[in-house]
This record gives C-alpha cells, sequence and structure tokens, in this order.
C-alpha cells in the first residue's frame, strides 16, 4: 500500500521534477559554454598604463569587486591613424587652403582663419576646433536634439568617419552658452544654450572601449542653429574574430593589487588639485571594458576601478586601471 502511495505522488509530481531537470541541465550548459575560450592570439603583451602616483602607496583593495564575467573578447588591431595623404583629403574637406606644418612626433596641423586642425598620424587622434569665437553666437534657435543630432551625423559622414561600434542611440549631452559681454563658453541648460556637445561612446560587445582618458568617444560640437564647432575621435580598426580569453578571478585581483598596487590613470574630479603621492589607495567597484593604449596590437580587456587615494585627510576620486586578462595569458 505504501508502495502504491509512493507510485502515485510520484506521478503527481513528475512534471514538476522534469522541470527541475530541465533547469540543472540548462544551468550546466550554459556554465560550461560561458567558461570556454579560444586564445588564439596566445600569450598577449601586457596594456600599457600611465599612472598618475608617482609615491609608493599602501593599497587597500578589500572592498575590491568586479562582475561575474568569466571571459571577454580579444580583438587584432588592423589600422591604427592615418597617412600623410588620407590626413590632408580631411583638411581639404573642412576648407583648409594653407599648407600644414608638423608639431611634436606625428602630429600634423593646419591653422586658417577662425579654425584648427590637429591629426596624430600614428595614434589616430582627430581633432577639430573652430577658433572664432564669435561663431559661438550664431546659436540663437531653442534646442532641437533631432535637428542637432541631424547635423552632427551629417558633419561625421562627411568625414567619412567610421560609425561602427559607436552607441548613437545614448548619447552624453552637455550645454554651454556664450554672450557678445563674454563670447567664452560657459556652462548651459537646455533652455538657455547656444552650443551642444554630443558625447557618443564607443562599444564592442556590448563592452565601453576606453583609453587612458577615459571611455572613448566621438564628439561632435554645434550651436543650436546647426554650425559646426568641433568634431573629436580617434580612427581604429580592428579585425572581427572569435579569440575569448580567461578573465583574473577577483580574489587573485585583491590579493596581487594589495601587494603590487594598480594605475591611477584618472582624476574625476578635473577642477580639484590631484594627489599624486598619496598614503593610501583604497579600491572599490570595477567594470569590464576594453582597452585601447594608441600603440599595441590587441584591443584587450581591463578593469576599471572606482578609487580613492588618500594623504594629510585629503582625498580624491580617481579611475584605476588593471589588466583582466589572467595572468598565464599575459607577459
Amino acid at each position: 500500500m505504501n508502495l502504491n502511495l509512493l507510485r502515485e505522488n510520484l506521478i503527481k509530481i513528475r512534471p514538476l521534477l522534469l522541470l527541475v531537470l530541465a533547469a540543472v541541465v540548462a544551468y550546466l550548459a550554459y556554465y560550461l559554454i560561458s567558461s570556454i575560450v579560444n586564445p588564439s592570439f596566445g600569450v598577449l603583451a601586457q596594456p600599457t598604463f600611465k599612472s598618475q602616483v608617482i609615491s609608493k602607496p599602501v593599497w587597500v583593495s578589500e572592498a575590491l569587486s568586479i562582475p561575474g564575467d568569466q571571459k571577454a573578447p580579444v580583438y587584432k588591431v588592423t589600422k591604427r591613424g592615418f597617412s600623410v595623404k588620407e590626413a590632408g583629403a580631411l583638411a581639404k574637406k573642412l576648407q583648409f587652403k594653407q599648407a600644414p606644418k608638423f608639431l611634436q612626433g606625428s602630429v600634423l596641423n593646419w591653422t586658417d582663419k577662425g579654425q584648427q586642425l590637429n591629426i596624430n598620424l600614428d595614434s589616430g587622434d582627430f581633432n577639430y576646433r573652430v577658433t572664432d569665437k564669435s561663431v559661438f553666437l550664431s546659436g540663437t534657435a531653442a534646442v532641437d536634439f533631432d535637428f542637432i543630432s541631424a547635423k552632427g551625423n551629417e558633419y561625421l559622414d562627411s568625414l567619412g568617419v567610421d560609425k561602427s561600434n559607436v552607441d548613437f542611440k545614448r548619447p552624453k549631452v552637455e550645454y554651454y552658452k556664450s554672450s557678445p559681454q563674454t563670447v567664452e563658453l560657459g556652462i548651459g541648460t537646455e533652455k538657455d544654450a547656444n552650443v551642444v556637445i554630443l558625447i557618443y561612446p564607443k562599444k564592442i560587445a556590448g563592452l565601453n572601449l576606453v583609453d587612458s582618458t577615459g571611455d572613448q568617444t566621438i564628439k561632435v560640437t554645434v550651436t543650436t542653429s546647426g554650425k559646426l564647432i568641433a568634431i573629436h575621435f580617434v580612427r581604429i580598426e580592428f579585425e572581427e574574430g572569435d579569440a575569448t580569453y580567461p578573465l583574473e578571478k577577483q580574489s587573485v585581483l585583491a590579493e596581487t593589487i594589495a601587494k603590487k598596487g594598480a594605475f591611477v590613470v584618472r582624476y574625476k574630479d578635473v577642477d580639484s588639485a590631484p594627489i599624486n603621492d598619496p598614503k593610501k589607495v583604497f579600491v572599490s567597484k570595477g567594470n569590464l571594458r576594453l582597452y585601447d593604449d594608441f600603440t599595441g596590437k590587441y584591443i584587450q580587456p581591463i578593469f576599471v576601478f572606482d578609487g580613492l587615494v588618500y594623504k594629510n585627510f585629503k582625498s580624491s576620486q580617481v579611475e584605476i586601471y588593471y589588466p583582466a586578462v589572467a595572468s598565464k595569458y599575459l607577459k
């Protein structure tokens, strides 16, 4: 009788048991797939970071945390920068008529009436701006985001800027204003601005692309009436592939950083005096990012941590960079 009752109960809960079994199988399959890596580029060179800290502080990493990702993509850079011919063609599109001159290193500079262009042939850094500040005053219309966004895209297209891997849906918008009395730009609002900066983040495989200055972006500055003020972007091309590398574990990162330190790359408060010789550096929440150091052969994952540098009762918020690829795959 007990056996019959047991059989009946098993029949009743059979659908539930099958659901539980299916869930377990799905979880195991997901775990196995998510842990499979393809380090097809072999051992990678360590990414290059330039730390703003010149002292040897105590690193405090007890609060360090990272996302649960087990692996991340790596991409091979196929082209970086510009040839002299390509740079000249871009300058011509912007109506520069004077011959360029070399500034430091590989930076070509064009200066013409009311405008300036700097192009780094090696790193691919493109920086155009209008120097005639009276142009700022031409922005007299109310802010129309759709119109300004369309004008920004029009200017990018006219220069042939590669817009793949750029998030055009969620730009950061900054508002500025000027007046006949000051001409210089000041912080504005959506209601009183006559100059708007559209900042589009670069993303690859859903991960933000960063460099030593923070998020790598395309910036377009226009007046509210649609006149171009500035464009800034970095030209880099890479090979789409399936290379994936395992990431370092949180416990290993916390121990390594506590012993050897990491890299304070950027101070978040640009207006305050940096503390470049702190006594302590506190490391907390980290985010997974892809990193371009302007010189390397690969775009590879790093962790960008929130941090705090401390000295003599003064502190400053910073961003801390550290390689994310498991150490056995770095040299």
